[in-house]
């Protein structure tokens, strides 16, 4: 009589546990599941800047314009004017280099403008476009692989979890039903 009364108070404390536990809908677990994943995240942002990279690839048909300003306080060896070419085409201003490393300072300024615009790229600009366009799409079929795969994972833990909850269930009622009969 004893062991009967608590069998009952212990089934209804289990069945009060079960109303404050959360539920969650499998559907609720993938988008979970994807939102958070770090390497989803990471191949999202891959797929962004391959995004971003088609547009670049877009833009390189517009032509190149470089204002420069280059304000000369000093110079060794009497060099004037930029000391690098900026897209291939160097605008400076020197005068005549010195046999020997000399330290006389020089005073100037020197302004100037370039545009530069490929008219004729032979194919190389489109043929960029194209693989900026075929690395998007490789991209998103890689995101899109990645965010299946691991909603097939995420699926099988919930039903996992499901399956082994019900056994627990079923083995908890057998063992009330049978508990009783055992003494």
């Amino acid at each position: 009589m004893k062991l009967k009364l608590i069998a009952s108070l212990g089934v209804i404390w289990g069945m009060s546990l079960h109303g404050f536990s959360q539920t969650l809908k499998l559907e609720d677990a993938l988008t979970r599941a994807v939102e958070q994943y770090d390497q989803i995240k990471s191949k999202q942002f891959v797929a962004s800047a391959a995004k971003q990279h088609t547009v670049f690839q877009k833009q390189q048909y517009l032509p190149d314009l470089t204002l420069a300003a280059q304000q000369s306080f000093g110079t060794i060896n009497a060099q004037h004017g930029p000391m690098y070419a900026y897209g291939g085409l160097a605008s400076g201003a020197t005068s005549m280099p010195l046999a020997e490393q000399n330290w006389n300072a020089a005073f100037g300024s020197l302004y100037f403008a370039n545009v530069n615009w490929n008219v004729y790229t032979f194919g190389r600009i489109k043929n960029q476009v194209l693989l900026g366009s075929i690395k998007e799409q490789t991209t998103e079929a890689d995101l899109a692989q990645e965010i299946f795969q691991h909603k097939i994972k995420t699926s099988a833990a919930y039903l996992n979890l499901l399956a082994s909850q019900r056994i627990k269930y079923v083995q908890e009622k057998t063992w009330a039903v049978h508990g009783f009969f055992m003494k």
